[in-house]
């Protein structure tokens, strides 16, 4: 099904005018130089990443206020430090250069640790 779309994608472009061979190459290029803008991350990740970061700000919020009724200091610090880490994470991905990636990754294992941990200890 693939090579009959190409062939046909193909047949548009020169009853254009367009080289098709040349237009290939074109193509190549810009999908090598879209591989190289991408370090870590692919953008499909950082989509994923900024969904599950805000959708933990909002849980994490919820919780904080719930915790709050209750006085348990330590749930309502552990949550203020993992909205920090979160919010410092998906800033570092809006840079959208490799060291922030580097540091957002450094930083996501952080957050992972220390959330399980504090599921197991408290």
């Amino acid at each position: 099904m693939i090579n009959l779309i190409g062939y046909l994608k193909e047949i548009l472009q020169e009853n254009r005018g367009i080289n098709t061979i040349k237009a290939a190459q074109e193509l190549e290029e810009k999908k090598a130089a879209e591989k190289l803008k991408r370090y870590i991350y692919s953008n499909n990740v950082k989509r994923f990443s900024y969904i599950v970061g805000v959708s933990y700000l909002i849980l994490a919020t919820i919780n904080i206020a719930v915790l709050c009724g209750t006085g348990n200091v330590i749930g309502i610090i552990k949550h203020i430090v993992l909205i920090g880490i979160d919010i410092f994470v998906c800033i570092l991905l809006m840079t959208r250069k490799k060291q922030g990636e580097i540091f957002a990754l450094i930083g996501s294992f952080v957050f992972l640790v220390i959330l399980y941990t504090s599921v197991w200890l408290l």
